[in-house]
């Protein structure tokens, strides 16, 4: 997906708490130990999202609409309880952003 593509889900910057939250786009997200499909950052009150994932055998993997989407909650909620000083764990992170998912590709309006 390009960045155009992208940025037609995906805001460049919000703001929470007073705070404005940056959202960037980079390549790739994948090292020798860790693929990772996006990170939150509290020091620097930014979001960064990979485009791209590497396989084992080092092939770019493009992240779909729908991973990216629940990537962008995932830390979106990390940024959220953060700024709450909530306890937090992975799975509950996750839960919370597939349900955005979700309830955002399920709404009706009639």
């Amino acid at each position: 997906m390009t960045d155009k593509e992208i940025r037609e889900f995906i805001p460049t910057k919000f703001k929470i708490v007073n705070h404005t939250i940056t959202v960037k786009i980079e390549e790739c997200g994948s090292d020798d130990t860790l693929i990772k499909y996006g990170q939150w950052c509290m020091a620097t009150t930014t979001i960064t999202l990979y485009r791209y994932l590497l396989d084992d055998k080092g092939n770019e993997i493009p992240q779909t609409k729908e991973q990216l989407m629940s990537t962008f909650y995932h830390e979106l909620f990390h940024c959220f309880f953060d700024f709450q000083s909530w306890e937090q764990s992975e799975s509950d992170v996750q839960a919370l952003s597939n349900m955005m998912v979700e309830y955002i590709d399920t709404m009706v309006f009639e």
